[in-house]
């Protein structure tokens, strides 16, 4: 399940899978890698651990990440419509 999530985010955000588990910094795929944090988290239950695990990254570094995003899109306009955009494309 996690795996169809992360590919419809990288759909959602015109990124390979392969991209989101990268080291890439690229702005487009690190903010596309730290939503599926948040999304995977929050929206799906999935605990830091297994999603630290699964992108090869630490549980710190994740756990960041997901508290980033909570914060802008809680903030900031542009980044709460992207959620909204990404959680409705998850589901249809």
């Amino acid at each position: 399940m996690i795996e169809e999530i992360v590919e419809k985010i990288a759909n959602f955000f015109c990124v390979t899978k392969e991209d989101l588990l990268s080291r890439n910094k690229l702005s487009k795929i690190s903010s596309a890698r730290n939503f599926c944090y948040y999304v995977l988290h929050c929206d799906y239950g999935y605990s830091i651990s297994k999603i630290a695990r699964f992108f090869g990254r630490t549980a710190r570094c994740v756990n960041y990440q997901i508290a980033t995003i909570k914060y802008l899109t809680k903030n900031i306009k542009s980044y709460k419509q992207d959620y909204e955009c990404l959680t409705y494309s998850i589901i249809n």
